[in-house]
C-alpha cells in the first residue's frame, strides 16, 4: 500500500500536459502568434515566465538553445513572456519597453507576449506556482514532448536534449 501512494505521489507531483493550451499573442515585430498553428518547426522549444525578473533566468538558456538550433534545423525556440490581462494604455507600456530592449529582429520574431487569464493557462500545463521558468518541447500540433523547469545548467541541458532525441 506504501508502494501505490508513494507511486500515485511522485507521479502527480511530476504530472505533464498533453497539449499546449491555444492562446494567441503578439510578437515584439508586431506579428500575431497563435498557438499552435503559429510554430515553424517540427519541434519547439518554448520558454515560458512569468516575471519581468526571469528574464536573467531565460537568458542563461538562449546561447544553448541557439546551439541547439543550428544543430537541428528541425528545431526553433521561443521566448514567452506570460502576463496578466491589463489595459491597453499599460500593455502598450510594457510591449515597447521589451521592444527597446531586443534590437535583433529574429529575436523579436521569437519573442511573443500573451496578455491572458494566467490561472488556467497554468492548469493547464499543471504549473503550480510562477516562481520559475518552464522550457516545453512542443511539436508542431501543439502536443507537449516534455517540460524542463528552471535556470540553465548543463544536467538540465542534458535532459533537454534526451527530450529532444526521443520526440
Amino acid at each position: 500500500m506504501k508502494v501505490l501512494l508513494f507511486l500515485f505521489l511522485f507521479s502527480s507531483l511530476f504530472a505533464q500536459a498533453d497539449f499546449f493550451p491555444s492562446v494567441s499573442g503578439k510578437t515584439l515585430n508586431g506579428d500575431e502568434f497563435i498557438m499552435p498553428q503559429s510554430l515553424e518547426k517540427p519541434t519547439n522549444i518554448l520558454v515560458v515566465a512569468f516575471k519581468h525578473s526571469q528574464q536573467e533566468m531565460v537568458d542563461t538558456w538562449l546561447k544553448p538553445l541557439s546551439q541547439i538550433e543550428l544543430e537541428n534545423k528541425k528545431v526553433k525556440y521561443y521566448e514567452f513572456p506570460v502576463m496578466a490581462r491589463m489595459g491597453s494604455w499599460k500593455r502598450w507600456m510594457i510591449y515597447n519597453g521589451m521592444k527597446m530592449g531586443i534590437r535583433d529582429t529574429e529575436q523579436r520574431s521569437r519573442t511573443v507576449s500573451f496578455h491572458i487569464d494566467k490561472q488556467p493557462f497554468k492548469e493547464a500545463l499543471k504549473i503550480a506556482n510562477e516562481d520559475n521558468i518552464h522550457l516545453f518541447i512542443v511539436m508542431q500540433d501543439g502536443s507537449i514532448k516534455g517540460v524542463v523547469e528552471g535556470v540553465y545548467s548543463s544536467d538540465k541541458l542534458r535532459s533537454l536534449r534526451q527530450l529532444l532525441n526521443n520526440r
